[in-house]
């Protein structure tokens, strides 16, 4: 499909006739996708999707935003796991369970 880099490493890609079922179905393979090493590195990303909707979206500006608010949110997700999961890793380190 239609792949944008939009700022820094941020990127849109733009679905055509997609719901929401196609979306989330998108969202797991890449989600898989990311669990794979690349050989010693580990590589994420925070993904957030949006449906055009008539009834709710003036344009395409209020779509993008709420992608964009869904990123964020995982992307908050994402660092509360990792800080998590480094003060597990450094109790266990030092005994401290």
């Amino acid at each position: 499909e239609n792949v944008y880099r939009i700022g820094g490493d941020e990127f849109a890609v733009i679905l055509e006739q997609a719901d929401d079922g196609k979306c989330r179905e998108l969202e797991e393979k890449f989600e898989k996708e990311q669990r794979r090493p690349i050989g010693e590195m580990k590589v994420s990303a925070a993904i957030g999707s949006a449906v055009y909707d008539k009834e709710k979206d003036p344009n395409f500006d209020h779509v993008f935003k709420r992608a964009d608010g869904r990123m964020y949110e995982q992307k908050s997700r994402m660092k509360q796991k990792c800080e998590t999961s480094m003060l597990n890793e450094s109790r266990s380190t030092h005994g401290l369970l």
